[in-house]
């Protein structure tokens, strides 16, 4: 293990040399990650954030509800997790990468480790009523919680909206609407969303 681990730091150090600029910054973004991981523990105990965060973009954390984010996730543009109740729950899995995401939840929103997300909008409720005299009372609002698999890929300007589950290892094409669930291993698309082609995971990709 103690090779391994000389291995890794002397290949990270060739790389640095190769690319010094490069290198500055990931120092920089990993102690904007660090501080945010600090300021949190002291002043945010409802929000929980792992090893190594690096902090690319901005983290705006919003909302009375708790927010756990795992170990070297990555943070790009402007991410809004926000929650809207005490009672929200949102998690981001190890190694996932969030690019201009943004949530809204009410009750609870999952996303799985090795996760790339874009810029879209993942929501677990309606926020407003769709009964015209109802609008703004919140017991005519529905919530129901999304889970996002590992490894699943959702690109530009897609929203999910609330009770959609995305198995592993999908991807959504951009501009879609996901109004129900997708399966594991598939390319979905459209509005609303449907599954485009289910991929062979045990066969090479095309060349």
């Amino acid at each position: 293990m103690y090779t391994s681990n000389v291995r890794g730091w002397e290949s990270s150090v060739l790389r640095a040399l190769k690319n010094p600029a490069a290198a500055w910054e990931a120092v920089k973004c990993r102690v904007r990650g660090q501080v945010l991981t600090i300021w949190c523990r002291l002043f945010r105990p409802r929000v929980k954030i792992g090893r190594s965060l690096l902090l690319y973009g901005r983290l705006k954390i919003r909302g009375p509800g708790r927010v756990i984010i795992g170990d070297n996730v990555e943070i790009g543009m402007l991410v809004t997790p926000y929650t809207h109740s005490p009672e929200a729950v949102i998690t981001i899995g190890d190694r996932t990468f969030l690019n201009g995401t943004r949530f809204g939840c009410r009750e609870r929103i999952d996303v799985g480790a090795r996760s790339i997300l874009a810029e879209c909008r993942i929501t677990d409720y309606d926020y407003h009523s769709v009964h015209p005299l109802h609008r703004n009372d919140p017991a005519w609002v529905k919530s129901r919680p999304v889970r996002i698999g590992e490894n699943v890929w959702i690109t530009v300007q897609c929203i999910v909206l609330k009770g959609v589950t995305i198995g592993q290892g999908s991807t959504i094409a951009a501009n879609s609407l996901v109004t129900n669930d997708i399966p594991s291993f598939v390319i979905a698309g459209g509005n609303p969303a449907v599954v485009l082609k289910k991929l062979d995971v045990s066969a090479a990709p095309d060349q």
